[in-house]
């Protein structure tokens, strides 16, 4: 499997700078939820947490175009749906968790291709793969590498508040 990724730390507001700097360079994108009721997409409002430690932070990035292209794996335990990312023309976006004092690491993953069921290695389509990479690209010129290790970017928030002390988690 090979895949694309960046690491970061990102406030409500780093996040939300982010989404929009990423859609006035890109054009728009969709946020869905990685659980869905049914095998449909269900779309999101906002990748926006509306209440910490209360809702899952991975959401996924995809452009309408993409839209039917979503493919879910039945998750039994829980009664519900959840996006086949290794099949699907999507970004992972894994929220930062914020609450008292501490900033957990995000990312922004995507699967560029995989092996089918018979060994052979499958490829994602090449315009959907265009956009996923010029996506993580632009996010790494506009989130800054601030925070050592090197690899891991920091929002301009993020970072003000690591020197104010706020403890970083990379686990």
């Amino acid at each position: 499997m090979r895949s694309r990724q960046i690491n970061f730390f990102l406030t409500a507001e780093d996040q939300a700078t982010l989404l929009a700097r990423l859609m006035d360079r890109l054009g728009p994108f969709l946020f869905i939820s990685r659980r869905s009721e049914n095998d449909a997409p269900q779309q999101l409002d906002t990748a926006a947490v509306k209440k910490m430690g209360s809702e899952p932070l991975t959401i996924y990035l995809l452009r309408q175009k993409d839209l039917g292209q979503v493919r879910f794996e039945p998750f039994t335990e829980q009664q519900c749906y959840v996006v086949d990312s290794l099949l699907s023309p999507v970004i992972e976006f894994s929220r930062c968790y914020h609450s008292d004092g501490l900033l957990r690491r995000g990312r922004m993953y995507v699967v560029s291709s995989y092996y089918d069921r018979d060994g052979v290695p499958v490829s994602k389509d090449r315009d959907f793969l265009d956009w996923a990479a010029a996506m993580i690209a632009a996010a790494r010129k506009i989130v800054q590498r601030r925070v050592p290790p090197s690899m891991f970017y920091c929002g301009q928030n993020a970072f003000e508040l690591s020197q104010q002390g706020e403890r970083f988690v990379t686990d």
